[in-house]
Order: structure tokens, then C-alpha cells, then sequence
């Protein structure tokens, strides 16, 4: 005897289906077929608390030939059709749906298409990563009451970046009722609390465009006084696990319709609209071409995405495992384009809001009440709305045990991702060896790298990746996003003392190797690490903490030496390089601190050595800057330099004061302020820190 779900199917004409969607496209008409209604069915309103799980739950096949046993001959769409029901020319494309029917359908050409290179969806473990130049990529789940009780920060833990919640959905029957998915309220607020970032999706069974309205509005209601980071989904899905289910009888406009009328609302409330569309509905109902405004979260579980057009997001698998759920779970990859999405958020800045992101501070910088900050507290939230500045720098006397820094920046980042336009940078010093903020302080339970100087003289670069890796691998798990580490000087001056045991030493092959190495350690746990202190500390003999640093180089010898690594930076992919305050005056025209200098930062290390990454100043706190300059005039010179961002200046809001100054009397030009706070958000997002 044939299945319930079988008989659905033969009763399901799927030829037709395409063949009216041909017409469709060609005719330009709307068509009025209809996929499914048992006609000897009252429709009924489903009892809410007994709401099925509408992602169907079918393991994934291959693609087979027509011919194959395992699918009958009525589930097929068109791969046995006559030539004829094709238009000469037409361009079409087939696939398995997500239960493991075959078909074919005729492109839409007026659709948005997937530009990518077949190959660019690799697999590591369960995960998906999408690889293409200029793209990064993010893995992410989705769910509802069906997860039962979710760990979320088990799942940020086990390397999910972003989770979709069901908000609510409609019932089925006549009466269609509109319902509030009963952990919704629940997953949002542990999910935020997690530092993850949060977008919702509704279940339609909306059968006009009035009902699409309603739902949207039922959204709407239901996230007032929230705030979530990623798009609100229009899911409307064809149910073959309810032959009653409303949205199953809608034709191919009422389909598309009702997803244009509910974007529409939620982008005019100030969301970002986005539509669930799985192969199948692609193929055989939504016309693409209409939707190519909108983003679109695409649900195919094949190895690789078969759908010709394009997407935001991939439901890649319904049968996903991971720490902090029980049970199945859905898997999603999110594709981003860095600089189109850098260049949307700096466009949604204000000039306020850009000149705090070159800014790097203590949270104690931003307290009305002087004390050291341990925790999240109302002060320090209510100091990043005032000032949401770039990024924050800990010390030891934040530090208590690691979960406390562990709940401290997930509670600072979760903040950043709900509250701000873009999230602070979390930093530290953590080099290893002499300079160890983290691993010297009581009560932090962490392995203690040694001296790189010992690195060093082993000539092996893997201890210089392992120190890295270590050192990266402690900072991810207490979500730390930058380390102002490796040192990249090279020693040229013996009687040196400030960063002798800090440098890979002397041979400038040897510390670009060992800083390249480290540097990977950190990256391969998803750590900014940042080259110091350009143009090189090795040849000075004072401390610029305290006073002058000089070095009598010449610029000869320093690029056979001290600037070798940093000449590198581009190709070995250093995303940030620390400028010291190491005046340079037979090298360069101007004896100022390099960090101060236009030659030494945007003649040289931009212009000649092409480095395009973020360029930090060393702390403007220290003796070599403020026994010459104010606060304004060491924000406005460095800023003017080269420098994209000016790190914990001796009174913040002078210096804050002094770029915005810069801004009014022309200075500073407003290009120039948006490439740097660009390069800042494009870092952000490539190492999924925005």
C-alpha cells in the first residue's frame, strides 16, 4: 500500500507544475495552478501546542537517473518530458529536493545569480566554508521549541557565529491563527546573552497578501524593545507533513506576492527582510526575478548548492549535531561580502559614531565612577552607547579567573552586536614571555608561553607557531578578538633592553619568519595579531614609555634590518601594525616619533611598502607623547600621519575632541576619516568581529 505521503505526491501533477511556470515566465501572467487541496478534507485549525516541525526531516540522496527504483515516476518534474515542453534556448537546471525527488526546471533570467565558481562550499567537519576572494564565510543554526532547552553559549563555543529563531508561526486550517512560538522569548535573550548574533524567522501559511501584512505585523509586535543583529525571514515552506496546511494551495504569484508584501512591512519597520526558499519552491513556485531585491536564505541539503541564483544564506543540512542541543538541528552558512557589507555599515554611520571607531581605551576610560572593571555593569554599557568607541584594551587589573574575563567580553561583544552599530575590538598584550598580561596575573589559569627571544635562537619556526597557536587558543576561548603581539623588532642595538627579550633577535630573515609564524598561530584561532612597533624598536636605547626613543640609522640600514619584517607585512597578511614613537631623523626628513610621522607611515610603510591593513598608534599615554603634545594635537597629528586608530590616549575626550575639530576646520577631510574607519570594519568583519 502507497504512503500517505505518496499518495500526496502522485496526486501532486509536478509536471504541470514547471510547465505552468514556464508559461508564467514566457507569459509574463500570473498561473493559477494549484499544487495540492484534498478535496475530501475539511481544513482544520491545528491545536498550537502540537505544531509540527515543518523543516521536513529526510536524509538528503544523490541525484539519480530518471529511471531509478527509488523514485516513482510521478515525483519526477521534467527530466522525461518532451523536448517540446521546453522553449528552444531556454536555459534550465536540475536538482534533488530536500526529499530526494529529481527534477528540472527553466531558468528565470531575470533572477539574481550565484556568480561563484563551482568548488568555492568546502567542508571542515560538519561545517560548510565558502572561499572566494573578497568573501568570508560564517557557520550558524536555526531554531524553535523543537531544540528544547538550547545552551547557547555551547553552541558559541562549539564555533556557531549567528542562529535564526523562530519568532512564531500561523496555523493551519481555515481559521489560520497567528502564534507565538513559546521559546522564542527564551532563545532570544539567552542567544544575545551568548554574544551570538540573532536574526528570526516566521512560519506563513498566509493565503493572500492581507494575511502575508498580518504576519509581519505580528512580527513586528513581538520583537518591540529588541534589538537583533541579522535579518527577520519570511519562511513559508509547502508541508508534506500536513495535507491541510493553508499555504500548500497558493499559486506561484500568491506565493511570491505574499513574501514581497511581508518584506516590505518589516524593512519599513527597520529590519532586514530576507525569504527561506528551498530548491524546490525556486523551481517550481517563487518567481525569482521578483525576488532578486531581497536576501535570500536558500535550503538545499546536496553537497554542493544547486539553485542557479543567488543567496545571503544556506540551510546546508537538517541533521546537524553540536554541544548545547540534543537532537537534530538545522546547519546554515552566511556568505559575506566584506567590502560591500563594510561600505553598508560605514554609510549607516554618523560622523560621532566614525570618530569614536578610531579610538582604543581602557572600559575605565568610559566609567562615570572611577573603578576597575571586572564585569558588564550598567556604567560601562551606558559609556559605550555615549562613546562606541573601536575597540578596548584589558590589563591585568581586569583579570580575576577565566570565566570572569569569559563573561566579561562575551557580555562587551554581546552588547556591541545588539546595542551599537558595530562591536568594540576586545584587546590585550599577551606576547609571551616578558610581556604576559593574562598569564602573569593570579588566578588565570592559562599555559605560559616563554621568551620569544628563546624562540628565537632555536631557529624553528613551528615553536614560534606554537607559542601562537597557545597563546591564540586561551584569547579565543576568553573572546578576546585582537593581541598586540608578536614583536617584530629587530635587534640592532645590544645594549637594548626595552624589547631584547621580547624580538625573535637579531637576523632580520629570523624575525620575519618567527613573526609570520606566531602570527599564523593566532589567526588559526581566529586572533587579530598586530606587528610592533614600525619602523623597529631594536636600535633605540631609552624607553619610549618614559621619553624619546632614537635610533641614528639611516634609512638603508634600517630597511636591510629593522623595517625588513615589516616591509613583508602585505604578503605574509598582517592585518595590523603598531606604530612606535621611535624618532628616526637620519632615516626620515621629520625628527618626530614615527607614529607622528606622514613620511614614515603613509609615504613608506603605506605608498612604498603597500601595506593596506590597520595601522595603530603605540599608547599616546606615554612620556615620548605627552611631553610634547596635548591630547588634541597627538590624536589630530597621528590621524593626519596615517593612522587608523590611536590607542588609550592620555585624556580621551580631548582627543576625541581634537579629530572632530580636524573635521569642522577641514583638516581632516571626511574621505579621509571613512577609509580609515572602512579598513577598521572591513578587519571586523573578516575575522567576524563586527
Amino acid at each position: 500500500m502507497r504512503s500517505k505521503l505518496s499518495d500526496i505526491r502522485s496526486r501532486v501533477t509536478l509536471s504541470f507544475i514547471v510547465i505552468s511556470v514556464i508559461s508564467l515566465l514566457l507569459s509574463g501572467c500570473s498561473s493559477d495552478f494549484t499544487i495540492y487541496k484534498d478535496p475530501g478534507k475539511e481544513e482544520t485549525v491545528s491545536d498550537d501546542n502540537s505544531f509540527p516541525d515543518l523543516k521536513p526531516k529526510t536524509e538528503s540522496v544523490v541525484a539519480k537517473d530518471d529511471t531509478s527504483d527509488d523514485i516513482d515516476d510521478d515525483d519526477a518534474l521534467i527530466d522525461d518530458q518532451d523536448t517540446d515542453e521546453v522553449p528552444e534556448g531556454a536555459r534550465t537546471f536540475k536538482y534533488v529536493d530536500i526529499n530526494g525527488n529529481a527534477g528540472e526546471a527553466v531558468i528565470n533570467e531575470e533572477a539574481a545569480f550565484f556568480p561563484y565558481e563551482d568548488g568555492v562550499f568546502t567542508s571542515e567537519g560538519s561545517e560548510k566554508t565558502f572561499n572566494a576572494e573578497g568573501y568570508v564565510s560564517r557557520f550558524g543554526i536555526d531554531v524553535s521549541k523543537f531544540q528544547g532547552n538550547v545552551d547557547f553559549k555551547k553552541v558559541r563555543d562549539a564555533g556557531a557565529s549567528f542562529v535564526f529563531i523562530r519568532l512564531g508561526f500561523r496555523g493551519f486550517g481555515e481559521d489560520g491563527s497567528l502564534n507565538l512560538d513559546e521559546n522564542f522569548k527564551k532563545n532570544l535573550k539567552n542567544a544575545k546573552d551568548a554574544g551570538l548574533d540573532v536574526g528570526v524567522y516566521f512560519y506563513s501559511q498566509a493565503v493572500n497578501e492581507e494575511e502575508a501584512k498580518e504576519e509581519a505585523d505580528f512580527v513586528i509586535n513581538n520583537l518591540k524593545n529588541e534589538t537583533i543583529t541579522y535579518p527577520v525571514v519570511f519562511d513559508e515552506e509547502y508541508s508534506y507533513d500536513n495535507a491541510d496546511a493553508r499555504a500548500n494551495i497558493i499559486d506561484a504569484q500568491t506565493a511570491t506576492d505574499n513574501a514581497i508584501a511581508f518584506c516590505e512591512k518589516i524593512k519599513s519597520a527597520g529590519y532586514t527582510p530576507c525569504i527561506y526558499a528551498a530548491v524546490e519552491r525556486q523551481a517550481a513556485l517563487l518567481d525569482m526575478g521578483r525576488l532578486k531585491d531581497y536576501e535570500i536564505w536558500y535550503a538545499d541539503y546536496e553537497s554542493d548548492p544547486q539553485t542557479p541564483y543567488d543567496f545571503k544564506f544556506w540551510q546546508f543540512s537538517n541533521r546537524g549535531s553540536i554541544d548545547g542541543i540534543e537532537g537534530d538541528v538545522d546547519f546554515n552558512v552566511e556568505i559575506i561580502n566584506v567590502e560591500k557589507e563594510a561600505e553598508d555599515i560605514v554609510s549607516r554611520m554618523t560622523k560621532e559614531e566614525k570618530v569614536a571607531q578610531l579610538f582604543v581605551v581602557t572600559p575605565e576610560t568610559l566609567l562615570t565612577e572611577a573603578k576597575d572593571v571586572t564585569e558588564f555593569s550598567d556604567d560601562l554599557k551606558n559609556g559605550l552607547i555615549k562613546d562606541p568607541v573601536g575597540g578596548i584594551i584589558l590589563f591585568s587589573k581586569n583579570f580575576r579567573n577565566n570565566d570572569q574575563v569569559r563573561d566579561l567580553n562575551a557580555s562587551i561583544t554581546s552588547f556591541g552586536k545588539s546595542g551599537l552599530i558595530v562591536s568594540p575590538f576586545i584587546a590585550v598584550d599577551e606576547e609571551g614571555g616578558k610581556i604576559a598580561r593574562i598569564a602573569d596575573t593570579k588566578g588565570m589559569d592559562v599555559k605560559k608561553v616563554e621568551f620569544m627571544s628563546v624562540i628565537g635562537m632555536s631557529k624553528d619556526d613551528k615553536r614560534a607557531y606554537q607559542a601562537g597557536n597557545t597563546i591564540g587558543a586561551y584569547l579565543n576561548d576568553m573572546n578576546f578578538s585582537v593581541d598586540f603581539a608578536p614583536d617584530a623588532d629587530v635587534i640592532t642595538n645590544p645594549k637594548n633592553e626595552v624589547v631584547k627579550d621580547r624580538s625573535f633577535g637579531e637576523d632580520p630573515n629570523t624575525v620575519t619568519v618567527m613573526a609570520a609564524s606566531f602570527l599564523t598561530g593566532l589567526k588559526d584561532n581566529g586572533i587579530i595579531g598586530c606587528y610592533k612597533h614600525f619602523p623597529g624598536h631594536g636600535g633605540t636605547l631609552a624607553d619610549s614609555h618614559n621619553g624619546i626613543a632614537s635610533t641614528d640609522k639611516t634609512f638603508v640600514e634600517m630597511e636591510l634590518y629593522e623595517l625588513a619584517p615589516f616591509k613583508s607585512a602585505g604578503e605574509n597578511d598582517v592585518p595590523m601594525i603598531m606604530a612606535g614613537h621611535i624618532n628616526a631623523p637620519n632615516a626620515i626628513k621629520e625628527n618626530v616619533p614615527a607614529s607622528m610621522s606622514k613620511e614614515m607611515i603613509t609615504d613608506i610603510l603605506r605608498d612604498r611598502f603597500g601595506y593596506n591593513g590597520v595601522v595603530i598608534t603605540d599608547a599616546l599615554n606615554m612620556g615620548a607623547i605627552t611631553k610634547k603634545y596635548s591630547s588634541a594635537d597627538a590624536a589630530k597629528t597621528a590621524f593626519l600621519a596615517g593612522n587608523d586608530m590611536i590607542l588609550m590616549p592620555a585624556n580621551y575626550k580631548e582627543a576625541y575632541n581634537g579629530i572632530m575639530e580636524g573635521l569642522k576646520d577641514g583638516s581632516i577631510s571626511q574621505e579621509r576619516l571613512d577609509e580609515s574607519v572602512k579598513r577598521i570594519v572591513t578587519l571586523k568583519l573578516k575575522y567576524g568581529r563586527e
